[in-house]
């Protein structure tokens, strides 16, 4: 290798930092990707009856302004946001005009949600 492309050469926590992100969004491509199989065949079969019989879901997810990746769920019922990553799970109840800042995990964007309630 010659030595100005030794010199542009990533490094090794470089290289190990974007196989991980990449495969993460692969992770991500690949259940998707099998959701909309699924979800074609279904249709294909004569019917969706699989999406007809799942209930909606009661609890609003919170997604990132820039990338659109999941951050969090919101359940109105409990007034709470649940953030989990791979075992740790957060549940927050930010209160009347508080607020919650989570960094999104995929690029990094700082995600403020602000109760807009008046506080008491």
């Amino acid at each position: 290798m010659s030595a100005a492309r030794e010199a542009n050469a990533p490094s090794g926590v470089d290289i190990a930092a974007r196989i991980g992100t990449l495969e993460m969004v692969v992770s991500e491509i690949d259940t998707q990707m099998h959701h909309m199989m699924a979800t074609i065949v279904s249709n294909a079969a004569g019917g969706s009856a699989e999406v007809e019989s799942r209930s909606p879901m009661r609890d609003a997810v919170w997604a990132c302004a820039n990338c659109c990746a999941r951050l969090g769920i919101y359940n109105e019922d409990k007034d709470q946001l649940r953030v989990r990553y791979k075992d740790f799970v957060a549940y927050i109840n930010p209160g009347a005009g508080g607020s919650v800042m989570v960094p999104c995990r995929r690029c990094g964007e700082q995600n403020i949600l602000t109760d807009t309630r008046p506080s008491k």
